[in-house]
């Protein structure tokens, strides 16, 4: 079966539909999108900020611009990428509605707030402003949570539930500590240990988790993949949860033994994910597509980090060499979330957005041939997109090892286009097929009257 195909997954999708029938489970698509939409231009501001603060990245990765950018990319792109993933599929999978649509806005409200104000609060070195940012994005935080805990406790349990309600716990547990950074800034300065114990809930407890379990249920839906019975999955949820304990404990307890330890016990997982991958792959039922190729490449940004994290403790060198080499190790797990997120994004938001044509009688193209997921984006920029953000990872990389302050700041613009290009895909291409179809309408319409 073709990109352009999807005959066999479509036509049994309207009960899953924003607004497609009455006793629909999913949020008005407008929840989704925001969030989607709002990780789009949070990816592009974060690429014009790394683009201005270029030479940090080389020479202090710990100053407050850096931490103030890094929050833009796995809070502003990456979190919310995976919450608007949440507020559609949570439902879904868990066929449980959620709390209120209300809460929803209003949790995205305050996340939007806090993800705008907290990074200039960081960047401007205003204490009141950090405070402020880190206070909001905390409420926006805690009401999402709330707003989850009916699918998510009530829902029927599977490999991805079972991963979701893991990650949102580690969600909960990095709330706390944000907020408690943010809001004694001016007058406690975290040692490193705390800091990179905060990064590994964010980044491995609660986003990596969330994608892993999310996955489990993408994968077979958007693969047309549903032979593989293993329970590597659910191992490599188990696998990375009970390491990211051990990660965290000996990073606050500067105990580096149960750090590597709970390292080990991550990889192990990871390892786990591969394999559930692979038998997706193996099994499925479709061509190879833009999406595989997104996969792909994100799979190979996490083996990557992997090998950057080794060489960052095994390798005998420098205090300014392991601060680079560990910055790559988180900017290539952020490429493993980032660009495995944006792949999916092509499949997600064109699952919204179809149904919200459909409830407005827009079922087919001018060829008269009916709307497929594949025709509400361009195949070619998804696959420009794809090869800006890996060009992007291996350009910051030679910038990192060669100490070039230049090619370190190219790409931030080169992950800004990245963005654009795909949040104009994304929304462009379903607003002409839209127009189009209700002009053809009204031509017809009028033609009938005359």
């Amino acid at each position: 079966m073709t990109a352009d195909s999807g005959s066999t997954l479509q036509p049994n999708l309207s009960a899953k539909i924003p607004g497609s029938n009455a006793s629909s489970r999913t949020p008005p698509p407008l929840i989704p999108l925001a969030f989607l939409f709002s990780a789009l231009i949070a990816l592009a501001v974060a690429g014009l900020v790394s683009f201005h603060f270029g030479k940090q990245f080389i020479t202090d990765p710990t100053s407050d611009e850096i931490v103030g950018n890094v929050h833009l990319y796995l809070l502003g792109f990456v979190s919310f990428g995976i919450l608007g993933a949440l507020h559609q599929f949570g439902p879904v999978i868990t066929m449980e509605r959620l709390l209120s649509i209300r809460l929803a806005y209003v949790s995205f409200s305050f996340l939007v707030v806090g993800i705008i104000v907290m990074p200039v609060g960081l960047i401007s070195q205003s204490e009141v402003l950090t405070a402020l940012g880190g206070a909001s994005l905390g409420i926006g935080i805690f009401a999402v949570v709330i707003n989850l805990y009916k699918p998510l406790i009530k829902g029927k349990s599977s490999v991805s539930l079972t991963g979701l309600r893991i990650s949102m716990g580690y969600l909960l547990i990095t709330a706390c500590f944000g907020v408690t950074f943010a809001s004694t800034h001016s007058s406690f300065s975290p040692p490193t240990h705390l800091v990179l114990a905060h990064a590994s809930f964010g980044l491995i407890g609660f986003a990596g988790i969330s994608y892993m379990a999310v996955s489990e249920r993408l994968w077979p839906m958007f693969l047309l993949s549903h032979g593989n019975k293993a329970s590597y999955g659910i191992r490599a949820i188990y696998l990375v949860a009970a390491g990211e304990i051990v990660l965290a404990s000996g990073l606050i307890l500067d105990v580096e033994f149960l750090a590597i330890a709970g390292g080990l016990i991550i990889c192990t997982g990871i390892i786990h994910h591969f394999i559930s991958l692979y038998g997706y792959i193996k099994n499925r039922n479709r061509k190879l597509e833009i999406l595989h190729g997104y996969i792909f490449v994100s799979a190979a940004c996490l083996a990557v980090s992997i090998v950057m994290a080794i060489l960052a403790l095994t390798l005998n060198v420098g205090s300014i060499t392991r601060d680079h080499l560990a910055v790559l190790t988180v900017v290539f797990v952020f490429g493993w979330l980032s660009i495995a997120l944006l792949g999916h994004l092509h499949k997600i938001v064109p699952f919204i957005l179809w149904g919200v044509l459909r409830n407005h009688g827009v079922t087919r193209l001018r060829n008269k041939k009916p709307i497929m997921f594949a025709n509400l984006f361009v195949g070619n920029l998804a696959k420009l997109t794809l090869l800006l953000m890996s060009a992007g990872l291996g350009i910051f990389s030679i910038g990192m090892v060669s100490g070039s302050v230049y090619v370190v700041k190219s790409t931030g613009l080169i992950v800004s286009l990245a963005a654009g290009i795909t949040l104009f895909n994304l929304s462009i291409t379903p607003l002409v097929i839209f127009f189009r179809t209700k002009e053809r309408s009204i031509k017809v319409g009028i033609k009938t009257l005359n």
